[in-house]
């Protein structure tokens, strides 16, 4: 017995060798660790020791840069959706953690650019849209992002026209504080003024002034005559059509009464009691709507209405200053002479 023991040694000490090679070939455990502890991350994005990481589906960026929503990639020198030290790190500098921006999704779906301080390319960057009023904790932007004057009003940082009504949501906001002030539109309302007119329609060029030929989208009854700019257009078209009074004229027939007044209950129907305010005889300097009322025809116009004067800035025209330009012209037509069509512009 002792001799066939001795025999099977060899034999044996094969059995171990072979089975501790195939050991060392298999996967490791669950509780395995790789060399370097790297890849130790699941779907809360943390970041192994060799500075790798692993989103949600388990894939790992060797060089520790992680794809944001809009594909940009940490290892160039953007923002990185796996650091995790993003919630003080503002990488654009617009009032938004680089976290916040890659979690946050808006109400049309997206996200904003963690690479790009105004996502939307409306000129208002993106924290001061949401009521950012300090700059991330722990950034040095330099200069720090526009705190927002108004933080309890917002717009959207993925949309460049918030409200819709045809105005770039900078353009409203003309000196980009966040808040509306005077002479301004509001972002957030597509009829600042209530008149029934979205502001796109009025500030027909869409630059955020009130030129000749526009009404007022921060002045509910831009020639003072009492009627709202929205009554007297009737159909909303921003034309003078058949029937219509003028909303930059307060004596649309230059008949020496305001429209308001012809049009008792401002209610833009032609009612018993009422006189027609589009009917009465015109002189010439109301009558052309082909450009700026001015010389002598002006002078001749100073008893009946308004000056003509037009100021650059929305909210800046004095009552009943709309110079007739864009409108269309409404019934009856009437003739002008040269000297006057000359002084008109026309």
């Amino acid at each position: 017995m002792r001799r066939f023991h001795t025999s099977l040694i060899p034999s044996l000490m094969l059995v171990v060798v072979v089975a501790a090679c195939s050991d060392a070939s298999s996967p490791p455990g669950p509780m395995d660790l790789a060399p370097d502890a790297g890849a130790d991350v699941g779907s809360d994005a943390q970041v192994g020791a060799d500075g790798g990481g692993a989103g949600p589906d388990g894939s790992v960026d060797p060089d520790g840069g992680g794809a944001g929503p809009d594909g940009s990639v940490g290892s160039d020198g953007g923002a990185d959706a796996l650091n995790p030290g993003n919630r003080m790190l503002d990488t654009d500098c617009d009032g938004l953690s680089d976290q916040e921006e890659f979690a946050t999704i808006y109400a049309d779906g997206s996200r904003t650019n963690p690479n790009l301080a105004d996502t939307d390319g409306d000129d208002l960057p993106d924290g001061l849209e949401v009521g950012r009023t300090a700059a991330v904790p722990g950034t040095l932007c330099a200069p720090p992002p526009v705190a927002d004057a108004d933080p309890g009003s917002t717009t959207s940082p993925t949309v460049d026209d918030t409200d819709g009504d045809g105005l770039r949501d900078g353009i409203e906001d003309r000196n980009r504080n966040g808040r509306v002030d005077p002479g301004e539109t509001d972002p957030a309302a597509s009829d600042s003024d209530g008149d029934r007119l979205a502001d796109g329609l009025e500030d027909a060029n869409q630059n955020g002034s009130v030129d000749t030929g526009e009404t007022n989208p921060a002045l509910a009854d831009t020639d003072a005559d009492g009627i709202e700019d929205g009554v007297e257009d009737a159909n909303r078209n921003g034309s003078v059509d058949l029937g219509e009074t003028d909303p930059r004229l307060a004596d649309t027939d230059g008949d020496t009464l305001q429209d308001g007044a012809e049009d008792a209950n401002v209610n833009g129907l032609r009612e018993p009691g009422e006189t027609d305010p589009t009917s009465g005889i015109p002189s010439p300097s109301e009558s052309a709507f082909t450009g700026e009322v001015g010389g002598d025809a002006a002078s001749s116009a100073s008893s009946r209405r308004p000056s003509q004067s037009v100021s650059g800035d929305v909210g800046s025209v004095s009552p009943g200053s709309r110079s007739p330009l864009t409108f269309a012209s409404s019934a009856p037509s009437w003739s002008v002479s040269p000297s006057v069509s000359a002084s008109l512009g026309s």
